[in-house]
Order: structure tokens, then sequence, then C-alpha cells
């Protein structure tokens, strides 16, 4: 039998494997848990990102493993990030071999402190694949993309309308050009919330940023996004535009931009 064969086979008892441990613990809402429940959703994810052998992926909330398992399985080398010390010991049991071999690296970390040169990245030489808790969607955006070590491909699942602003929405809005200073997004498809356990009371969409090489000379610019700014309607798009238009004006020598509006 081959490898591809057994995995079709083995893959199902292990989602099986992840909802007995999901059972484990109770969800903590402080910390946005909605984990998934199958493999389609991480298929889709790491198709999006294109994950292939011996590439870099930094996972951040793995939860109880789906995500994981199919990152390692495609033979990437995978840092994952997570908070909770329950997932944490669910992790460490389920990939014990991945660990010992060195192609899992869990960090017990809390992803808001998140610096990736403190974790060995190296600047546009790693993805960023991530189920994100959509409480901390403009943050994780704003630390994975405004920094000097970017990923060169990032995927995450996020809140539906949110995914929406950013790459279908014909009006711009300061979200979707914060993102768009960064790189390319492409609305990837739509994932109901059955996928997750416990089920969120809003559907999902996975999120690919294609990230420019040249994306460093807006470095300057920060996302300048509250939580609550992330639904707003109007959010002063023509201003950030201008502010854009200033860096871009002298790539070399990026005009100073005041970080506040």
């Amino acid at each position: 039998m081959g490898r591809a064969a057994c995995q079709l086979l083995i893959f199902p008892f292990l989602c099986n494997l992840c909802t007995l441990y999901m059972m484990r613990f109770e969800h903590k809402k402080s910390l946005g848990q909605n984990f998934l429940n199958s493999d389609y959703v991480p298929k889709k994810m790491c198709d999006a990102a294109q994950v292939s052998e011996n590439d870099s992926v930094l996972e951040i909330g793995p939860g109880t493993g789906a995500l994981t398992r199919e990152l390692l399985a495609r033979g990437a080398s995978v840092i994952a990030l997570e908070a909770d010390p329950r997932a944490v010991e669910v992790l460490t049991d389920s990939f014990a071999t991945e660990i010992k071999t060195g192609q899992l690296l869990l960090k017990h970390t809390d992803a808001r402190e998140y610096d990736p040169v403190a974790l060995g990245l190296i600047n546009q030489e790693f993805k960023v694949v991530a189920n994100i808790p959509y409480y901390l969607s403009g943050l994780l955006l704003r630390s994975c993309l405004d920094t000097k070590t970017q990923p060169n491909t990032l995927v995450f699942l996020m809140q539906k309308e949110l995914v929406e602003r950013i790459a279908r929405e014909p009006k711009e809005s300061l979200l979707s050009l914060s993102v768009k200073a960064f790189g390319t997004p492409t609305y990837i498809c739509t994932i109901k919330r059955g996928h997750f356990t416990p089920a969120p009371k809003v559907d999902s969409a996975i999120l690919l940023v294609s990230v420019l090489e040249s994306s460093t000379i807006f470095n300057s610019i920060t996302f300048l996004l509250t939580e609550s700014d992330l639904l707003e309607e109007t959010i002063l798009a023509d201003k950030f535009c201008f502010l854009i238009a200033l860096a871009m004006d002298d790539p070399i020598n990026p005009h100073p931009i005041i970080h506040t509006f």
C-alpha cells in the first residue's frame, strides 16, 4: 500500500483521536478556542499555502493538532505557538516522535508576544498557516506582516466577514489597504461553522496573502487598527492611501509617518 493510501486510511482515525482529546478539557472562550474537527479544512489551508517538503511553517494556536498533523504530513518543519497548557500537553503526547526528530518545535507561549527573530525565522523564508482566534485577527495580521522578518506566504482561517472585507469588497477600507500594503490577498473559500468544535456563531473563510518582497518599504506604516475598527464601514481609507503614496515616493528612505490618526 502506498504512502498516500495509508494517509487516507489513517487520517480519519487521527481526527477522531483529536476529537477525543478535545473532550478532555473545556474550551476557553477567553482564548477564542474553536478547534478544527475534520481533515477537510487543514488540507484546504495547506493547499492554499502550497505547503511542501522542507518548507518552514509557523503555526499559531495549534489547539489539538488537526492542522499541525497535515503540515507535518506534507514534510514541513513546523514551529507551533500554543498558549493553553492543556493543549500543549495534548500536542506533546500526539507528536512525540516529530518533536523528538525536530520536525516540530512546540512553544508554550502567547502569540501576542510573537518574535520571529527569537524563533530563528528568516525574512521571506517561511510560511504562516494558522487557525487564529477571531478576536486577535487584527493584531496577528499586523505582527506577522508589519515586521522586518516577514513570511513569503500567509494563510489565516478568519471570520468570513473580515476576509471578504480584505479580499473581495470593491470599496477599500483601512483594513484592506493595510493588508495590500504588504501583499496580495485572496479569498480562498468559505468554511462553514460545523467544521469547528465548539461551532462558532459565524462562518469562517480562508485568507491567503502572497507577501511582496518589496513590502518592507512599508515597515514605517503600522496597521493603525484596534479590534473595534475591523468591521467599521468607513475607516479613513483616503488618508491611508496618502500615507502609502508618501512611502512609495521614496522607497529607499521612506517619509516618517505618524502612527496615529
